[in-house]
């Protein structure tokens, strides 16, 4: 398992380019596994659908387990770290107002077949795409608002935070 620190994540963001975001959405694979990224955040909202395997997402509220067939909704701005294990993911990047989120938190959803559809046809258009060709805009656009209906349907998946520093070794290291 690699762990990268604040630095080295920064820098794999940077790398990804997941640090420069444009137009309303756009789809990224992370082909790294086994990486524990600390903690960060993204100007976008992330949504991370789990395609095979597992991933856990902590936030100062609670850690999060993504499972196979499942969706993780991360808010724009939103402090996180992510564990990518074994997990074959998506993740589509939506600008800020491109959804309505209320309770702007972390969230496991239910993923229905349209959702995992959607998910995976957007994987053809990169960051920067949806700047330039008006299919990727409309259809970043039109996935964005079904995101608010998508929200809806939390699954409780999430355990809280431990505050006792033992605790939160502990956590880390079973993690």
């Amino acid at each position: 398992m690699k762990r990268l620190n604040a630095e080295e994540t920064t820098e794999r963001l940077h790398d990804y380019r997941l640090d420069q975001p444009r137009g309303p959405g756009f789809a990224f694979r992370d082909r790294a596994l086994q990486t524990f990224y600390d903690w960060h955040a993204h100007d976008y909202h992330q949504l991370i659908y789990a395609i095979a395997g597992t991933t856990l997402i902590e936030t100062a509220a609670g850690r999060h387990l993504l499972p196979t067939g499942r969706a993780a909704w991360i808010p724009a701005a939103t402090r996180h770290r992510t564990l990518v294990a074994d997990i074959e993911g998506a993740s589509l990047y939506f600008a800020p107002d491109a959804v309505a989120d209320a309770q702007s938190r972390v969230r496991i959803l239910v993923a229905s077949p349209v959702m995992r559809e959607m998910i995976l046809h957007a994987l053809r258009w990169p960051l920067g795409a949806s700047e330039t060709d008006p299919v990727a805009a409309s259809f970043f656009r039109t996935l964005g608002l079904m995101c608010g209906e998508w929200l809806e349907s939390e699954l409780p998946l999430a355990l809280p935070s431990a505050v006792h520093p033992g605790i939160r070794k502990a956590m880390d290291y079973a993690a």
